[in-house]
Parts: C-alpha cells; sequence; structure tokens
C-alpha cells in the first residue's frame, strides 16, 4: 500500500508540484475535502512543510483560510483539522506582516 506522501524518498520539488496540484484541484472543486484528506498527512512530517517554496506555503495558507468557516460554527473534527494547519504554519516561518491601524 502506497504510503500517500508523493515526496517520500524524492525531491522536495516533488512535494511542492504535488502541493501546487491539490490546489488546483481544490480550486476546480472546492467542495471536496482534498486539502484535509491530502495535505496534512504529506506536509506533517519533519521537515515537509518547511521544504516548501515561500510562493507554494502562502498559497496553500492563503487557500486554507478561505475553505473554513468561522471557528464557532466548525465541528470539533474540524476545528481539530484547523489546528493541524495552524501548526504546520507555525512551522514554516514564513515573513510576518505587520498591519496598522490607521490614525
Amino acid at each position: 500500500m502506497k504510503s500517500g506522501l508523493p515526496w517520500r524518498n524524492t525531491t522536495t520539488s516533488r512535494l511542492t508540484e504535488a502541493v501546487d496540484l491539490l490546489a488546483q484541484a481544490v480550486k476546480t472543486k472546492p467542495e471536496a475535502r482534498y486539502l484535509e484528506a491530502w495535505a496534512l498527512n504529506w506536509l506533517e512530517p519533519a521537515g515537509a512543510v518547511e521544504s516548501l517554496s515561500q510562493t507554494t506555503a502562502v498559497r496553500l495558507f492563503m487557500m486554507v483560510l478561505g475553505h473554513y468557516s468561522e471557528a464557532s460554527q466548525l465541528t470539533l473534527f474540524r476545528q481539530r483539522e484547523i489546528s493541524r494547519f495552524a501548526q504546520l504554519l507555525e512551522r514554516c516561518h514564513l515573513p510576518r506582516i505587520s498591519i496598522r491601524r490607521a490614525a
């Protein structure tokens, strides 16, 4: 049985390619749960999410943000999924953006 990890024993460019293809699939069929079914298992192993390019990581996490409704409206299962994505985001080391309020 395959592990479901497209990049296992291959280069990191394969993971980036897989995540990019997954993002295209999610755009095509947003109601499908591709992110939850594939991305979490691909990205949770040590070093996986950290290996994504900044562009791919930003695209992925922007898609994740748009994929979930308000936290108070999520089931416990969906809250756990978004928590797993949040843990991945923390590992990404993306540059922080400072948002200043208008005076």
